[in-house]
C-alpha cells in the first residue's frame, strides 16, 4: 500500500522531503492550523489538513502532529520523522547527524516501503541539507562524517539565497554585515561566553530608521557563526501571525561555545513563567528560543 505524508511548517530541509516526495509521485500535504499551513510553534497544535487523505492508507508525519491523541486526524499515523523535543532523534551526536535528521528518517521510511531503491543515491547536497537543519554548528566545525565544512558553509550560503529568494550577492553582503555586528554588539549578561546581542537589530517588519537593517538578519547570522567557528548569537524573531520573541544560535556540545549557553538561555527563561511550546531548545544542537506574545 502506497505511504502518504503530512508535512510540518516551510523551512529548507521540509522544502527538500516535499521535492524528493513529488519526484517520486508520493502524495503529500500540508499540515494547517486554522487555514494556513502550520508555523514551526504550531507544528504540535494541527488541526487540519490543506487537503484530505485516504483514512485507510498508511500516512508519515513529518515534524507535526494534532495537539491531541484524539483528534479525528491520528488514525492514519503509522510513521513519524522528527528531532524536535521529546522525539529519540533528538538529541543524536554529529556523527548519526543524517539518519538523526527528519530528511533522513523519511529517505530511510521510503526505503523501508520500497518508494526507492537501496541503491537510490544519496547525494552532497542531501547530505549538507540533513546536517544544516540536524547540527549545523557542528558540521561547520567538522564533527559531521563525510561533510567537508568549507563547502559546507558555501554551500548554505547558496542555499539560504535560494530558499528566500535572495540576490546572491545581496546575501554575501548581508552575512558582511552580520559578521561586523557581532563583533561590535555588546554580550549578552545573563548568558555565559562570548554570546554577541543582536536582539535590538530591526526585524524587516520594524522601520530602518531604528537602526541596522538586514533583510535576511536571522540565516547571515547563521553564516557568520559558522565562518567565525566562534561567535554565538541572540537574535530577535517574529512570525507572520505577530509572534515575536529571541532565539539564540552558534553553540552546540562539539562546537568551542559548548552546551551550557541553551541550558542558561532556558532556565532563564523558565525560571521567568515560559514553558514549551513557547520555550525551545536543545543544548546538545546549539539552538534555544523563547516566543513572547502570539496571535
Amino acid at each position: 500500500m502506497k505511504l502518504q505524508f503530512v508535512l510540518g511548517a516551510h523551512d529548507p530541509e521540509m522544502d527538500c522531503i516535499e521535492s524528493i516526495l513529488q519526484s517520486l509521485s508520493v502524495p503529500c500535504v500540508y499540515a494547517m492550523r486554522g487555514a494556513r499551513r502550520v508555523l514551526p510553534h504550531q507544528a504540535y497544535q494541527v488541526d487540519g489538513l490543506s487537503k484530505p487523505l485516504p483514512s485507510d492508507r498508511p500516512t508519515c508525519w513529518v515534524e507535526c502532529l494534532p495537539e491531541t491523541s484524539e483528534s479525528a486526524l491520528l488514525p492514519g499515523v503509522t510513521a513519524y520523522a522528527d528531532h524536535h523535543g521529546e522525539h529519540p532523534c533528538a538529541s543524536a551526536p554529529p556523527e548519526r547527524f543524517f539518519e538523526a535528521s527528519s530528511l533522513g528518517q523519511v529517505i530511510g521510511i521510503l526505503r523501508d516501503t520500497s518508494a526507492i531503491g537501496e541503491d537510490w543515491g544519496i547525494t552532497e547536497a542531501l547530505l549538507f541539507e540533513a546536517a544544516n537543519d540536524h547540527c549545523k554548528w557542528s558540521a561547520a566545525s567538522g564533527e559531521c562524517p563525510g561533510v567537508d565544512p568549507e563547502r559546507f558553509i558555501v554551500w548554505v550560503t547558496g542555499r539560504y539565497a535560494e530558499f528566500n529568494n535572495w540576490d546572491p550577492v545581496e546575501f554575501a553582503e548581508d552575512v558582511a554585515r552580520a559578521t561586523n555586528l557581532i563583533e561590535k554588539a555588546p554580550r549578552v549578561p545573563w548568558l555565559p561566553g562570548d554570546i554577541a546581542d543582536l536582539s535590538a537589530v530591526p526585524l524587516p517588519e520594524q522601520p530602518c530608521e531604528s537602526g541596522p537593517y538586514i533583510q535576511g538578519l536571522h540565516y547571515a547570522t547563521h553564516i557568520a557563526c559558522m565562518k567565525a567557528r566562534r561567535a554565538c548569537v541572540v537574535t530577535a524573531m517574529r512570525k507572520a501571525d505577530g509572534c515575536s520573541g529571541l532565539q539564540l544560535n552558534g553553540t552546540g556540545a562539539e562546537t568551542p561555545a559548548g552546551k551550557r549557553p541553551v541550558e542558561v538561555f532556558l532556565k532563564y527563561w523558565e525560571k521567568r513563567g515560559f514553558a514549551a511550546p513557547d520555550l525551545y531548545g536543545n543544548s546538545d544542537r546549539g539552538y534555544a528560543g523563547v516566543w513572547f506574545t502570539c496571535t
